[in-house]
């Protein structure tokens, strides 16, 4: 029973600190696409590989959350002096990279509804 209540407010408590001054941002898919445009941004398209393959976003780099060594991927092909956005399907897995990057010393924006969300505004993709 400690164990459950220590594990809901270890999560509860990874959540809000998400939300605090010096977390990530999450924003919507209009916000998302001027902040590409602006430019000066490392797109990362969190999904697997496969997803990847069968439609990504323009310019963006492959570095799969669920992977193992997901950060020290990260490491290897971003740099922590230029903003990270990032994005997956649907948000989720999007969130948890923007957290991991966050924790790790990076400036992260995260679309919120991800690639689905893309697609459904009319926004183009890469197939």
């Amino acid at each position: 029973m400690n164990y459950l209540l220590s594990l809901i407010i270890t999560m509860a408590a990874s959540l809000f600190s998400s939300q605090q001054p010096g977390g990530f941002e999450i924003m919507n898919v209009d916000d998302f696409d001027l902040l590409l445009q602006k430019g000066n941004i490392q797109l990362v398209d969190v999904r697997t590989p496969d997803e990847y393959a069968e439609a990504h976003l323009a310019n963006s780099t492959n570095i799969d959350v669920k992977d193992a060594s997901f950060i020290e991927n990260a490491n290897s092909k971003l740099t922590k002096d230029i903003p990270v956005a990032v994005y997956c399907r649907s948000g989720q897995r999007s969130k948890l990279a923007a957290s991991i990057l966050t924790k790790n010393g990076y400036k992260v924006y995260d679309l919120d509804d991800g690639i689905i969300g893309w697609q459904e505004a009319g926004k183009k993709v890469i197939k």
